[in-house]
Formats: C-alpha cells, sequence, structure tokens
C-alpha cells in the first residue's frame, strides 16, 4: 500500500523534476492514507455516535437498564425527537422527560428490533454528526403504544413493521472530565414508519371495508413538521390516551 501511494504520487507528479515537490506531495498522500486506514478500530469516527446510541436504545428498551434519568443524559438539553407518523415526541428535557416517563419507556410492550442496516458519519472538525438505523421491530400488541397507535386499546396481535430513525448528533464545547460519551449528545430523532402497515396488522385498516374515524394517523402535517418542528404542534394524537390527562406540558 505504502509502494501505491508513492508511485500515486510519483505517476501524477511527473511532469514535475523538483524532487522536493514530488516528496511533498507524497508525503500528503500518505498522511491521508494513514488517517484514513490506519486507525483503530476504536478510533473509527462513527464509533462515539454509535456508543452513545446503543445507550440510548439500552435505557430505552432493556428491561434492566431502563431509565428516563439517563436516556436524558445522552441528549442535548433543547433535544427533538419526532415519531413522524404520529406527530409525537417533543422538544426540550423538561417536555421529553415526561412524554419518555409516562408515554414510552415504561409504556411500550417487550419489542424485538432487529437492525438491518447502519449508517453513521461526524463532520470532519469533529462538532457534529449523523446516524440512520433501518431495522424491523415486532411486539405483540398487548399493551396500549402511545407513541406509534395513540389511543387504540390493546388487541393482542403481532405486529411486525419496517422502522428508520434518522439521528443527528452534536458535541459539547468543553467535555466535562470522565464524560463517558466524550461530549457526544444526540441532538434530534426523527422516526419513520408506515403507518398503513400497523393498521392494517391491527384489522383498523382493513381493504374493502369503510375507513374508521379518528384512526392514528397524519397528512401533510408530517412533512411541515421535518421541515421545521415548531411549525405543528406535537402530541394532539396523545389526548386520546389515558395518561394525557396528567400531562402537564406549559
Amino acid at each position: 500500500s505504502i509502494i501505491i501511494v508513492f508511485r500515486a504520487s510519483a505517476l501524477m507528479f511527473s511532469f514535475s523534476r523538483d524532487p522536493a515537490f514530488i516528496l511533498l506531495v507524497s508525503a500528503a498522500l500518505w498522511a491521508t492514507w494513514q488517517h484514513c486506514y490506519l486507525r483503530k478500530q476504536d478510533e473509527l469516527p462513527q464509533e462515539p455516535l454509535i456508543k452513545i446510541w446503543e445507550a440510548h436504545l439500552a435505557h430505552e428498551f432493556d428491561a434492566d437498564q431502563k431509565s428516563t434519568k439517563l436516556t436524558l443524559a445522552t441528549m442535548t438539553s433543547n433535544a427533538t425527537v419526532n415519531h413522524v407518523p404520529t406527530l409525537i415526541g417533543g422538544r426540550g428535557k423538561r417536555l421529553l422527560s415526561h412524554f419518555y416517563q409516562n408515554h414510552f419507556i415504561f409504556k411500550n410492550p417487550a419489542m424485538d428490533m432487529k437492525l438491518i442496516k447502519r449508517t453513521a458519519s461526524r463532520n470532519f472538525d469533529e462538532s457534529s454528526g449523523s446516524l440512520v438505523d433501518e431495522m424491523v421491530v415486532s411486539f405483540w400488541h398487548d399493551k396500549e403504544v402511545d407513541w406509534l397507535v395513540p389511543g387504540l386499546k390493546p388487541t393482542g396481535l403481532l405486529v411486525s413493521l419496517p422502522l428508520v430513525v434518522s439521528v443527528d448528533f452534536l458535541r459539547l464545547a468543553a467535555p466535562w472530565p470522565d464524560d463517558p460519551y466524550d461530549g457526544w449528545r444526540i441532538h434530534s430523532e426523527r422516526i419513520y414508519w408506515d403507518q398503513a402497515t400497523v393498521l392494517q396488522q391491527l384489522r383498523k385498516l382493513v381493504p374493502g371495508n369503510p375507513v374508521e374515524e379518528n384512526l392514528p394517523m397524519s397528512g401533510s402535517d408530517q412533512a411541515s413538521k421535518v421541515l421545521d418542528f415548531n411549525s405543528v404542534p406535537e402530541n394532539e394524537l396523545l389526548k386520546g390516551t389515558e395518561s394525557y390527562a396528567a400531562m402537564d406540558l406549559e
């Protein structure tokens, strides 16, 4: 590989007879090669992002690690969460604390999440990054699932759906000592799935039958909220859930 780099540089710049120029270019190419290919596995650019994201998921879904406090510890103070098809989530730790505690972490049925593909990267200046997970989520609908089908009573039916999560990260300007995430925090989550396939599996959207009223779904507001989080109010569909009356988000 070293020989290839130096031969390539010599070939590319053979028009120049200045040995110092060729040596300079070769050194630059060699440094780039080292940066891209010789880093240890634990130093890969995406590694810190994956570490904090997997910790976040564990505190949301792992029965032994569920914690609203630890989930929020992986996020920025002004983080946003947007479950796109239902427009459920929120901005900031106060609202998200209530959402996670009352509508998500401790309300979900046991879920099997099979990762299909993960793509992660961070900017060259290491101030921000992104991650996209493509997965298949399966569960028995034996509890109300407020973020997915708010207001629908348990049916006991099996649901399996493709789901995509898009995550943005920011890095704190001055991480505190012994920060387990090296200053990285989750700044936004956008979660996408096809609501029609969920409702069909729950027998609420049956081809050939009249469409039921007040099904938990939304329209063009989805696109508006993805473009501008503040353009559309969130959690309107949570008004049909049992725990909505206890919400104090003003």
